[in-house]
């Protein structure tokens, strides 16, 4: 799988969008489920409807398999509930989980539960009934707000408040240059060869931190992050560990963001990844800095400089249609989650052919 293979998949929904499919479901390989997810995410801004990637533990031919109850899932998802608004998105099913496709990776090599999202609570959980988590302030009767953008010479010029997320619609071309990006991971007695090697030719590099971000102090490593940010390398500290957030609590983590290392907040790496591929191939280097630096589909959660100062910590952010996003903080929610149940629809299976038999 490829950065070229993402695009592949994402023009290919929007062809066949024409068409009035009503959603998507891409079966993929779980190795990699979570570039893809993440990618499409970026790629199929504005479709509206429900692309749902999934996959298998064990092989469809396999017994035991987990592809059966998968497939279905995601198959209901996409066809059968695609017109509820909090489900029409890149997202991903697995073991009647409904995970949002940018905030999910893959947790467990040996278990049908293979997958989790950290940082957010799935959007969906299939059981006797199939319970949907509504964003904050959701209502059955609003209307999801549309962005208004406006084209540039390079990509799209950013028109937009910056305490909201930017919001943007795919852009239906393709790109000639693949930017060269990097996964960084810092490591006790990571030496100087190593990080000159690596940022090298770099158009773009995901920087794994200690913990809330932290990095080793040293003079060496300070000043190639600063040389390379002063050559317009983008570069996004993200922290090696599986559930929490970038925040600028030490100071080893402020010295990054004087080398013009941007913070990634609570992102996972392979959104962060996938998000860089998408901003260097669409926009210049200062806007760029800036949509990295923002929620662009809710594949992060901001902490304000003020909340951290304050001690004030915002461990999730949700969208609501008329109020953008609105966050928890410290466990107490202003308008707190909403779950609805969905009607129980009960899916049409053909009988089988005479002579054939149902597994």
């Amino acid at each position: 799988m490829t950065p070229a293979d993402w695009e592949n998949i994402a023009h290919k929904i929007l062809d066949q969008d024409k068409k009035g499919f009503d959603g998507f479901v891409i079966l993929h390989g779980t190795d990699t489920l979570a570039y893809t997810s993440s990618a499409l995410s970026f790629l199929l801004q504005g479709l509206n409807k429900p692309v749902v990637v999934t996959g298998a533990q064990r092989s469809l031919f396999e017994p035991r398999s987990d592809a059966v109850s998968n497939i279905l899932g995601s198959l209901l998802i996409a066809g059968c509930y695609s017109k509820n608004p909090a489900l029409q998105q890149v997202c991903v099913f697995f073991h009647n989980k409904l995970f949002q496709g940018n905030r999910v990776q893959k947790s467990d090599c040996d278990a049908f539960d293979a997958f989790d999202s950290p940082n957010m609570e799935p959007l969906a959980v299939f059981g006797p009934t199939i319970k949907v988590k509504l964003p904050f302030g959701f209502k059955k009767t609003s209307a999801i707000a549309k962005p208004s953008l406006k084209q540039s010479k390079s990509a799209l010029c950013i028109a937009v408040d910056t305490s909201q997320p930017v919001l943007l619609f795919p852009l239906k071309k393709r790109c000639d240059k693949m930017p060269v990006t990097r996964v960084l991971r810092i490591f006790p007695g990571i030496t100087k060869s190593c990080v000159d090697n690596f940022l090298a030719s770099a158009d773009g590099i995901v920087l794994e931190t200690y913990g809330n971000g932290n990095a080793p102090d040293e003079d060496w490593f300070s000043e190639a992050l600063k040389r390379a940010t002063d050559h317009n390398v983008l570069i996004i500290n993200c922290t090696q560990v599986h559930r929490g957030s970038v925040r600028p609590v030490y100071e080893a983590g402020d010295w990054l963001k004087k080398a013009g290392v941007l913070s990634g907040y609570d992102i996972t790496t392979e959104a962060a990844l996938t998000k860089m591929y998408w901003v260097l191939q669409h926009f210049e280097s200062e806007e760029s800095k800036q949509v990295m630096q923002m929620s662009v589909c809710g594949e992060m959660t901001i902490i304000p400089e003020s909340s951290v100062k304050n001690k004030v910590h915002i461990v999730a952010s949700h969208w609501a249609p008329e109020k953008g996003w609105t966050a928890s903080r410290n466990g107490c929610e202003d308008a707190g989650p909403a779950w609805c149940c969905l009607p129980f629809f009960h899916p049409v299976i053909p009988s089988p052919r005479p002579g054939l038999h149902r597994p």
